[in-house]
C-alpha cells in the first residue's frame, strides 16, 4: 500500500535541514565543519521559525514545537552578541568622529571604479581599508582622492593586494604578515586632532571545504594579537576577516585582544554581494579597543564586488 506524503512531512523535512546551522554556533569549536557551518544561525533561525509557523498552523503541534525549539537554540546564539552594548555606551554625539570605510574590491572587479570614488564621497570617511588591491586599482586611484595624502599600500594581481588611505598623518605604516607571506595586513599609527590611533587592516584567508583551507584563515585570525602589540591603546581592527562573529576563532580573537563587538551588534551582511540581505553573511568587520566606541554603522551599496563596503563611525572618548 503506497505511504501518503503529506505536505506538513515536506515543509518538517526541509526545515530540518536547517537544524545543524543551529547547533554549530554551540560546538563550533570541536571540529572545522561544524565552524562552517556555524556561519548561518540568523538563516536557520528564519528556515526554523518560518517552519514553526506553518506547522502550528496545521495544527502539527509536535513538529512545530521540534523546530521551534531549535529555532530558539539558534536564538541563543545570535541574541547575546546583538544585544551586547560596545564600550562606553554613555559617550555623546559631540565625542569627536573618526570615519572608517572597509572595502573589499575583488581583484576581478574592473568596472567598479567610479562607484567606489562615489562611496567614499557620500561617507567622507577619514581612513579606507581596501582589500584586494590590484595594480589597475592602484593606477586609477593614484590621481584620485587627493583628501587621503596619506596612504601605504602593496598591490598584487591576485586576491591579497591592500592598501590604506588616511586624511591624517601616518606616524607609522607598514605591510606586515599576518600568518602568511601572502596574507597582507597593515599595521599603522594614525595621528589625529585627538591623539594616535592604532589601526590594522586585515584580510585573512578565506576558509574552504578541507582543514587545511580553514586552518589557513584560523592562522591568520590567531597572528592579530600579537600584531596589535606596541600599538597605542585606542585602536581599529577592521577589514574582511573571512570569518562571522559565530566561529570559534573569531571569537577567540576577541577574547585574547579585548577588541570590542563593534559593527557585530547588528544584522550587517556583506558577502556575497549580490544575494539578497537574508542569503548574505557578515565577515567584514569593523573591530575597537581602548577608548573608543561604534556609533553609526551601515552597509555601502554594491560596487562590482562580492563584498558590500562596511562603514563605522568611531568615537573617540576623552
Amino acid at each position: 500500500m503506497p505511504v501518503k506524503l503529506r505536505w506538513t512531512n515536506i515543509v518538517a523535512a526541509l526545515a530540518a535541514l536547517a537544524v545543524p546551522s543551529a547547533i554549530a554556533p554551540h560546538c563550533a569549536g570541536w571540529h572545522w565543519t561544524i565552524d562552517l557551518l556555524a556561519c548561518f544561525p540568523v538563516q536557520s533561525f528564519g528556515v526554523l521559525t518560518a517552519g514553526a509557523a506553518t506547522l502550528t498552523v496545521a495544527r502539527n503541534w509536535w513538529s512545530a514545537a521540534t523546530l521551534a525549539a531549535f529555532a530558539v537554540l539558534a536564538a541563543s546564539a545570535i541574541a547575546p552578541g546583538w544585544r551586547v552594548e560596545n564600550n562606553f555606551q554613555d559617550s555623546v554625539e559631540s565625542s569627536p568622529e573618526f570615519r572608517v570605510l572597509s572595502l573589499n574590491l575583488l581583484h576581478r572587479n574592473v568596472k567598479g571604479h567610479e562607484e567606489v570614488l562615489k562611496v567614499v564621497r557620500e561617507l567622507t570617511p577619514d581612513l579606507i581599508w581596501m582589500a584586494e588591491y590590484t595594480p589597475l586599482w592602484q593606477k586609477f586611484l593614484s590621481g584620485k582622492l587627493p583628501d587621503f595624502p596619506y596612504r601605504c599600500q602593496q598591490p598584487a594581481f591576485g586576491s591579497f593586494g591592500a592598501a590604506l588611505f588616511s586624511r591624517h598623518p601616518l606616524p607609522l605604516a607598514e605591510m606586515i604578515e599576518l600568518g602568511h607571506s601572502w596574507t597582507p595586513a597593515c599595521r599603522a599609527v594614525v595621528q589625529t586632532l585627538s591623539g594616535p590611533i592604532g589601526f590594522l587592516g586585515v584580510h585573512t584567508p578565506p576558509p574552504g571545504f578541507s582543514f587545511s583551507r580553514t586552518e589557513e584563515r584560523n592562522r591568520g585570525l590567531a597572528a592579530i594579537p600579537l600584531a596589535l602589540e606596541n600599538l597605542p591603546e585606542r585602536r581599529i581592527v577592521c577589514g574582511d576577516f573571512n570569518a562571522t562573529p559565530w566561529n570559534a576563532p573569531f571569537q577567540q580573537l576577541r577574547t585574547k585582544t579585548g577588541l570590542s563587538a563593534g559593527t557585530t551588534t547588528t544584522w550587517l551582511p556583506t558577502w556575497p554581494a549580490n544575494l539578497p540581505s537574508f542569503l548574505r553573511i557578515p565577515i567584514d568587520h569593523v573591530l575597537v579597543a581602548g577608548k573608543l566606541t561604534v556609533g553609526e554603522v551601515q552597509l555601502g551599496p554594491h560596487v562590482g564586488s562580492d563584498h558590500l563596503p562596511l562603514f563605522a563611525v568611531v568615537r573617540i572618548v576623552e
